[in-house]
């Protein structure tokens, strides 16, 4: 999930909110399972390319889910 513009400590507060809602119990299905979120910030700049800023949001990303 991208969430352009928003603060780094807004991205973890989501990213709980979300966990939260996965790992609760559903109302009709009684499921649960387990959600590991992980958020970064990278900085826009004119010097990054649109493929090395997506390879750097998907290596990134992978990092911050084993953290």
């Amino acid at each position: 999930m991208f969430l352009p513009d928003c603060s780094l400590e807004d991205a973890a507060v989501k990213a709980e909110q979300i966990r939260e809602r996965i790992e609760a119990p559903s109302g009709n299905h009684g499921a649960k399972g387990p959600a590991s979120l992980g958020v970064f910030s990278v900085a826009s700049t004119s010097s990054n390319s649109a493929g090395s800023s997506a390879l750097l949001v998907l290596t990134e990303s992978d990092l911050a889910l084993e953290r």
